[in-house]
């Protein structure tokens, strides 16, 4: 790092959308600050002597954060260049789980993932167009309104997300964020309420945790995930890839067959990043101008 011209490094988590996503506020920081800034992937972070996680991801992260802290090199000093890492990573459920990083330079999305605020940010109607290569016109009214549809998408799904969080709090990965549901089929369907029991016996079986005490845990944690619904706050704990999960499903149903393209999820995540041009989470971007400035004050 000592010997780059870079001024600013911006760490990130993902390979496939956070590059693009953090590359919009990594250029209104160069502009507003007057400095060079490099998006960085944690696949990309350097291990020479073996002291991080292997690969990338979060682990990866959060271990080279933790490098740089315990040497005083988040804000670096080298023959009189100054170099200041920033970190951002997903939130996931890491608030519910208590497991929040608390540093100044470890930033965390404010929904779920950043596919959440992808999504949130985007014209719905027009990336369906764009992936289905169809007239505006055509697609259905339903997904005119984003707010209105993910939310109607997150209540169908809010028992499965009452599962995976009750099975990471129970440190099990039988009911997990990276499936789908498994208690709603197909995607469009309600919670079916005999595959609920099945799962919720399946954590039983894999914890060792009798089925009356995981029934009785689950009531508690629907319950915290309702209140978070009813604040309108469903997408810290509804995982943003799920919600191309349900709108491929949907417009199956509704589109033409040979409309909806193979790869679809792709395709539509590609378009989203594409249209996201410019950063749409004013918490991160206010966190990050704060920090830079203190080192490279705006002129």
């Amino acid at each position: 790092m000592q010997l780059s011209r870079t001024e600013v490094y911006f760490f990130v988590e993902g390979k496939d959308c956070d590059p693009t996503y953090y590359g919009r506020l990594s250029e209104e920081t160069q502009t507003r600050n007057k400095v060079k800034c490099v998006v960085v992937r944690a696949d990309e972070i350097r291990n020479p002597v073996g002291i991080l996680p292997l690969g990338g991801g979060k682990p990866k992260l959060v271990g080279f954060h933790n490098f740089l802290r315990r040497n005083g090199h988040l804000v670096d000093v080298f023959k009189g260049k100054r170099t200041v890492s920033v970190f951002f990573a997903d939130k996931d459920i890491d608030d519910l789980l208590k497991k929040l990083l608390r540093s100044r330079h470890f930033l965390y999305t404010k929904w779920h993932s950043v596919e959440n605020h992808l999504i949130l940010a985007a014209d719905l109607h027009e990336a369906i167009a764009s992936t289905c290569s169809l007239a505006p016109g055509r697609v259905p009214r339903d997904f005119h309104d984003v707010n209105a549809w993910t939310r109607k998408a997150a209540e169908r799904w809010k028992e499965w997300v009452a599962c995976c969080v009750l099975s990471q709090k129970c440190k099990s990965g039988v009911l997990n964020y990276g499936s789908e549901s498994l208690i709603n089929v197909p995607a469009t369907a309600n919670t079916d309420a005999m595959l609920l029991r099945k799962h919720l016996n399946r954590l039983s079986a894999s914890t060792g945790i009798e089925a009356d005490k995981i029934k009785r845990k689950y009531l508690i944690v629907e319950k915290m995930i309702e209140g978070l619904y009813a604040r309108n706050e469903h997408n810290a704990v509804f995982r943003g890839k799920w919600y191309l999960s349900i709108l491929f499903a949907e417009l199956k149903a509704s589109l033409p067959r040979t409309a909806v393209p193979n790869g679809f999820k792709k395709i539509m995540l590609g378009i989203l990043r594409a249209k996201c041009t410019r950063f749409p989470c004013e918490i991160t971007r206010n966190s990050v101008f704060e920090l830079v400035d203190l080192y490279f004050p705006p002129s």
